[in-house]
């Protein structure tokens, strides 16, 4: 499992080497019969499905819902 928290859209130098670190970590996964979930989190993101579909480059399934206890709804 590949967890990327705080996802926030990168640009430049670092989205470029970013997009290439996590391209070569999927194809070396491949190479040895791995592969890796990745687990995305961003509370800033407006698009999450595109821009996670965009970033690791595979379908996604966006949660966009607490399941943290709220006090509220009982």
């Amino acid at each position: 499992m590949v967890v990327l928290d705080e996802v926030h859209t990168y640009r430049g130098i670092f989205g470029s080497h970013t997009n290439q670190v996590l391209r070569r970590l999927k194809r070396v996964c491949t190479l040895y019969g791995s592969k890796p979930q990745f687990v995305m989190l961003s509370a800033t993101i407006s698009n999450p499905e595109t821009f996670g579909q965009s970033l690791i480059e595979e379908k996604v399934h966006v949660v966009n819902r607490s399941g943290a206890p709220n006090p509220a709804s009982k």
